[in-house]
Order: C-alpha cells, then sequence, then structure tokens
C-alpha cells in the first residue's frame, strides 16, 4: 500500500494544496519553513490521528480559519483507500477497481 495522493485544506501553512506521490521513494525539499515538516506531520496524523508537534488540534489549523481537512487517496493492488479528517471528523471508504 502506497500513498498516492494528499490534499491539505487550512492544514499549519497550506491553505489548499494537492500532492500526488509515486510508489517507491519520494523526496520532499525545499527551502526552510515552507512545510515541508507540515507535510509529515500531516501524515503523521493519517497514521495516529493526532499530531507530533501538538497535542492540541486548534494549533494545526492554520490562523484565521476555523477548521482544516486531510484527505487523501492510499493505492494497494487494484484497491483505492480513501480517508478523510476533519478535525476530530474521520472517514474511510474502500473502493475496488
Amino acid at each position: 500500500m502506497y500513498l498516492q495522493k494528499l490534499t491539505l485544506k487550512n492544514f499549519r501553512v497550506f491553505s489548499d494544496i494537492d500532492i500526488t506521490f509515486k510508489n517507491g521513494i519520494n523526496i520532499i525539499s525545499g527551502p526552510n519553513g515552507q512545510g515541508k515538516t507540515s507535510i509529515l506531520e500531516s501524515i503523521y496524523y493519517l497514521a495516529l490521528t493526532r499530531s507530533f508537534r501538538s497535542t492540541n488540534d486548534k494549533n494545526v489549523i492554520m490562523f484565521n480559519n476555523d477548521y482544516f481537512s486531510i484527505n487523501t487517496i492510499f493505492y494497494e493492488q487494484k484497491t483505492f483507500s480513501f480517508l478523510h479528517i476533519c478535525n476530530n471528523y474521520y472517514s474511510l471508504l474502500l473502493k475496488n477497481n
């Protein structure tokens, strides 16, 4: 199984971003303060439903917003799994090709 797509809304420094990953090794690079750690934090949040940087979900919400959401697509052998997290609301949908 691998993470195929990650969409963040109002998560840390990202108001709205779509990131597509390939199967295998993916490199996240960029200047300081551009959100590399926030991308890793959102993936961590998917796995454990909490942040590794804060104990309060309000701290991951982008300034001047009242919610965040993480949407993902995982792929494994002809099966897509969709996971949606919005503050403390989680939903999972499995779809076979």
